[in-house]
């Protein structure tokens, strides 16, 4: 007596469901996955945009007041947020924050203001103290993104 075996060839209905429901569960997850790692690249991003605008500025300022002359600057009290000096080449050189959207902007021998921040970032403060003692120091800060940097120099 022979039995008789049937193959069936194929896939049933519900094998078939249930691989594409795995296959939607992964590339939904995918699909977050992938969400996920630009944003952060977008974050990133904005992020060294910033440091790079902060770290400009600090130098530019470092910049200004290397070789500044401590008697062209005007003994104030408090903090200021433009600043003139005198270098001891004769060089005149002002720093201020202006416009809307502020910008930082500086002048260099009377050639007019220059921006020194980009629109890419958003300048709330900038403001120089001057630090009391022998040599006098002049300390700047600057918010930028919401992220305060500062510098101070000695002048000699």
């Amino acid at each position: 007596m022979k039995i008789h075996q049937q193959h069936k060839r194929g896939f049933t209905l519900f094998e078939t469901i249930i691989y594409v429901a795995l296959m939607a569960l992964l590339m939904g997850g995918a699909l977050v996955a992938a969400y996920q790692i630009i944003q952060n690249m977008g974050r990133l991003s904005t992020k060294a945009t910033t440091q790079d605008e902060i770290s400009f500025v600090l130098r530019k300022i470092d910049w200004a007041l290397t070789g500044a002359n401590p008697s062209s600057i005007i003994p104030w009290s408090g903090s200021i947020s433009n600043l003139s000096l005198i270098k001891y080449d004769g060089t005149a050189v002002s720093i201020r924050l202006s416009g809307t959207p502020p910008k930082i902007e500086i002048n260099v021998g009377g050639a007019g203001y220059l921006p020194i921040t980009t629109e890419n970032v958003l300048v709330s403060s900038l403001s120089f103290y001057i630090l009391p003692g022998t040599p006098i120091g002049i300390e700047a800060a600057t918010i930028i993104n919401g992220i305060v940097a500062t510098t101070t120099k000695d002048l000699r």
